[in-house]
């Protein structure tokens, strides 16, 4: 589908009644790609001004690494300043390629040219932890544009005041939007994994949960701590912060403080509300056949509910038209009513929760630092759902046996580059007659280990996904409450999808079940000619 028409589409959603929100779309935003910034060569040294001035505006970033015949992309979790240096992170990538030895690779890349990475055992309590120098041919460093303006949608002081001149419609912005936040001071950028928003005080609060420990070098550079560790901080717009940090690889609880900054926070104006429902399922405002359209595109989808504001890791859409968001990238509030409501628990704990259309939101809540269930949950709620505005096109489709039926991967090679990625998985059904289920997944990173091959492979990672099953005839989809595991699937244009799992508890490795996957589809973000 070509990026021209996609204006066009939105319209005629409005216009036959199957939304009646205002889309607040901005085609001149909305259709700009990434945009290189910086490109650091054997040959080359740019300045990082620019690149510099973008994060501090608030614009997300994205690496592309080469090295022989190797590419790699990825988005930065954060980002760090150093004098002349800026460095940032990726926590979501692992070994490939995904299986019983999996290894987690998080990793931090730095315009002076290093680049290195940690490997930790995904099948181990044993906290042992190895780091690794990567000599790179070239990195590249992209942004892409959040907002027409470039300003925060709040500005806030140490003691939550808010700055002159800022308009501050965050709360609206908080319910449908991705968020950032940027600590101006000290040259610090992140994304917000969630937020959530208390109507009571008219404050919001986000959590970010992708940041290994890092030191400053007197070289000038920045590197992961030895021994690292994983920080994990919750912001209010009240000026409050809270900090938890664990060990690597076995979880041991170190310091847990809270303390007051000054923050900007800018939010992704591309982000649309297309459908609002009761906590049974009726619609109150746009349509399931808007969302559903937008999903079956291959669109990023945020859910509001509760003031919880969640993107999705994936989206299932089942042939009987139940749309199942699925989130894991929260930790769990303390909650009540006094000041530290917004703070982690002492024993941390990860939410995993299955968000139904029907209004049903089932939860479950795991220690950290043991892989126990804590505690679970189903609630009916009242929704809103959102999409990401961009245009997202088909690249490459292939059949049951990974032939490509549609585009080609030198295409899809080249979007790596240009491009976020999406991957659809079309799922067997035994039941609904013939009509199969589909996935839409979250890719945190691309790469491809020979680029110069005829017909080069391409392999992406999800790893934010949990498994969960239909009960019968019901439109009810759940998590496993016994032998739980955690997901990692990875998805390549040579060998199709494959599936590794652990137990959360003693991490062995579990074979999983065969996945009976019909066709998988590439899909990238359109880039504005």
């Amino acid at each position: 589908m070509s990026s021209s028409i996609i204006p066009f589409i939105v319209s005629l959603l409005i216009l036959t009644g199957h939304s009646q929100f205002q889309f607040e779309y901005s085609e001149s935003v909305c259709q700009r790609s990434w945009y290189n910034r910086f490109h650091l060569t054997s040959t080359t040294k740019p300045t990082v001004e620019v690149l510099r001035n973008n994060i501090l505006m608030g614009k997300p970033v994205k690496v592309v690494i080469t090295q022989g015949m190797y590419k790699e992309t990825f988005n930065l979790d954060n980002l760090n300043m150093n004098g002349l240096v800026i460095c940032g992170e990726s926590i979501e990538r692992m070994s490939r390629p995904i299986g019983p030895d999996s290894e987690f690779q998080p990793i931090i890349v730095c315009t002076n040219g290093d680049v290195s990475f940690l490997n930790i055992s995904a099948r181990s309590w044993n906290g042992y932890v190895l780091a690794h120098a990567w000599k790179v041919d070239s990195l590249m460093f992209s942004t892409r544009d959040y907002s027409p303006e470039h300003i925060p949608v709040t500005s806030r002081y140490l003691d939550g005041s808010s700055s002159n001149g800022i308009r501050d419609n965050f709360m609206a912005m908080a319910v449908k939007s991705e968020m950032r936040g940027v600590m101006r001071d000290r040259g610090y950028a992140f994304t917000m994994d969630n937020i959530h928003i208390d109507y009571a005080t008219k404050h919001i609060s986000g959590q970010s949960l992708s940041h290994v420990s890092q030191s400053l070098t007197s070289a000038g550079g920045i590197v992961f701590r030895d021994p690292p560790y994983h920080w994990l901080s919750s912001w209010e717009t009240t000026g409050r912060r809270d900090s938890a940090r664990w060990t690597m690889g076995d979880m041991k609880p170190l310091k847990h403080t809270n303390d007051y900054v000054a923050l900007q926070w800018y939010a992704d104006s591309c982000w649309s509300v297309v459908y609002e429902h009761d906590k049974n399922g009726q619609p109150l405002r746009g349509s399931f056949e808007t969302l559903k359209t937008f999903v079956k595109m291959g669109y990023r989808v945020r859910v509001n509910f509760d003031g919880y504001s969640l993107e999705a890791n994936s989206v299932f859409v089942s042939p009987d038209d139940v749309i199942v968001a699925q989130t894991s990238a929260e930790m769990a509030r303390r909650g009540g009513a006094d000041n530290d409501k917004t703070f982690f628990n002492t024993k941390t704990r990860q939410i995993f929760r299955l968000i139904h259309t029907t209004g049903v939101v089932r939860s479950h809540l795991y220690f950290i630092e043991n892989g126990e269930l804590s505690a679970k949950s189903t609630e009916n709620m009242q929704m809103t759902w959102s999409v990401d505005t961009r245009p997202w096109n088909q690249v490459v489709v292939m059949d049951s046996k990974n032939n490509v039926t549609f585009g080609n991967v030198t295409s899809l090679l080249y979007a790596m580059e240009t491009s976020s990625i999406r991957v659809k998985l079309e799922l067997k059904e035994s039941l609904f007659n013939g009509n199969n289920s589909e996935m839409f997944l979250e890719m945190t990173n691309v790469r491809s280990p020979n680029v110069t091959d005829g017909v080069p492979e391409v392999v992406a990672q999800s790893l934010r996904t949990v498994p969960f099953y239909r009960q019968g005839s019901s439109k009810d989809y759940f998590m496993y409450l016994k032998n739980n595991v955690k997901q990692y699937l990875q998805v390549s244009t040579k060998t199709g999808l494959t599936v590794a799992q652990f137990d959360m508890v003693t991490r062995a490795y579990v074979k999983p079940s065969d996945w009976l996957v019909e066709s998988i589809t590439w899909y990238k973000d359109e880039r504005l000619y």
